[in-house]
Parts: C-alpha cells; sequence; structure tokens
C-alpha cells in the first residue's frame, strides 16, 4: 500500500514539475501530521466508505452505484470528509484513503432490515 502512496506522491510531484509549482506542499498537507489518526475517527463510516472508494471509482456517479446511493449523496459525504480532514482536491483524498486504508476499513456497516426491526 505504501508503494501507492509513494506512486501518487510521485505522480503529483511530477505534475507540480511540469506546471512549474513547487511540490513542498505535500508535505505540509494535513495528512502527514502525527494525530491524523485521531482526525479520521470523526468521520462516520458511510464517509469512510465513500472516501475508500474513491481509490476503486473514477467519479461520483460509479461510487453512487456501489454504494446504493444517489450522486448527491456521495458529493454530501465527499464535501463532509474533505471539510473535516481539511483536504482540497480529491487526489488529496485518495492518498488518505491509501494511506490509512487499513484504519478505514475497520469500520463495518451494520444493516438491519425494518422488517426484521418490527417482527
Amino acid at each position: 500500500m505504501n508503494q501507492h502512496l509513494d506512486e501518487a506522491v510521485s505522480l503529483g510531484e511530477n505534475m507540480d514539475q511540469k506546471q512549474g509549482a513547487p511540490c513542498s506542499h505535500l508535505v505540509k498537507l494535513p495528512i502527514f501530521a502525527r494525530n491524523f489518526d485521531r482526525v479520521l475517527q470523526g468521520l462516520t463510516c458511510r464517509e469512510q466508505e465513500v472516501l475508500l472508494k474513491i481509490i476503486e471509482c473514477p467519479g461520483n456517479r460509479e461510487i453512487a452505484q456501489a454504494l446504493s446511493i444517489t450522486e448527491r449523496t456521495v458529493k454530501a459525504h465527499l464535501t463532509s470528509v474533505m471539510a473535516k480532514l481539511g483536504l482540497q482536491t480529491r487526489t488529496e483524498a485518495a492518498i488518505v484513503a491509501l494511506r490509512y486504508h487499513e484504519r478505514l476499513c475497520s469500520c463495518t456497516r451494520v444493516y438491519q432490515s425494518p422488517i426484521a426491526i418490527s417482527a
């Protein structure tokens, strides 16, 4: 997994170099802070699921289909995730999902059918 993170950071650095922008801002991202794992605890399970889907799905439509929710709900979850984690781009969110994959996967949702509850 760290290989994927290294590749993502390398890709970002290469893009920055091509665009002429410095890449030193990458190490200043909140995801590299020592207490970032504590910040992740502020995400709901559904927000964590949406964040993980960024790795596999190219867009909100695909994430929505994979999780059986609407695109609007995906956008709302991503907006909340980005605000809570202090992220500015979808690429930063993907880096978080890769770097903290195991931590994010530890949150599992338990669905209960309303029919089963009332029976």
